[in-house]
């Protein structure tokens, strides 16, 4: 792959936040670059938050082993702030074979919401849109075909209480921006919440 090739050329690192990669509707999930890397040139970075419980603010990290000395030099004093009984547990959930248990019976249920949202956005905005996105996750991104300004597109929802997101902050560089794309989470809702947030930002948006 060519990302690991650079990695080589440059004796660079490669930073992969795979904080969900196993939430996948359409494909099964694709094997991380951390899995695939010979060279120990893969940080890898996870999280517990998005698939388990949000509450118990969890990650973790896979390094290179040629870095785990340093990592240990450095960190040797710092102080994690999970404790360690809640650590326990989730090491018993996941060696038990429940995480896996569970992760399914997670993508089942927001695989049916994904369902419901794709269909609802395609029944009351047609070709007003286009989504991004929408293979994996816990949201999607909406295109507004005309070009309609997403901070105008958010305020409009917002009065209708609908809330959605501009997606230029997740920008590194704000000049190459999409100016017109809005993102719509849905993984907190039931699906008649989704169908009538929906209605909701139709009405809002396109009368």
């Amino acid at each position: 792959m060519k990302i690991l090739q650079w990695a080589n050329q440059v004796d660079g690192l490669i930073i992969e936040d795979d904080y969900d990669s196993e939430l996948r509707y359409k494909t099964r999930p694709i094997p991380s670059l951390q899995s695939i890397d010979y060279s120990e040139r893969v940080i890898y970075i996870g999280t517990f938050s998005k698939a388990l419980a949000p509450g118990i603010r969890m990650g973790y990290m896979v390094l290179p082993q040629w870095l785990m000395s340093g990592y240990h030099e450095i960190f040797a004093r710092y102080k994690c702030m999970i404790p360690r009984i809640m650590q326990s547990v989730a090491a018993e959930f996941i060696s038990s074979g429940k995480w896996e248990k569970s992760l399914r019976k997670i993508c089942r249920a927001n695989k049916k919401k994904y369902d419901v949202l794709i269909q609802s956005i395609s029944a009351e905005m047609g070709d007003k849109v286009r989504i991004h996105g929408e293979n994996a996750g816990l949201h999607i991104m909406l295109e507004f075909i005309n070009g309609e300004d997403q901070q105008l597109m958010v305020a409009k929802a917002a009065k209708h209480q609908v809330l959605v997101h501009t997606s230029n902050q997740f920008w590194h560089n704000q000049a190459d921006a999409n100016n017109n794309l809005v993102m719509i989470g849905f993984s907190g809702l039931s699906e008649e919440e989704i169908v009538e947030g929906i209605r909701l930002l139709r009405q809002a948006w396109f009368g």
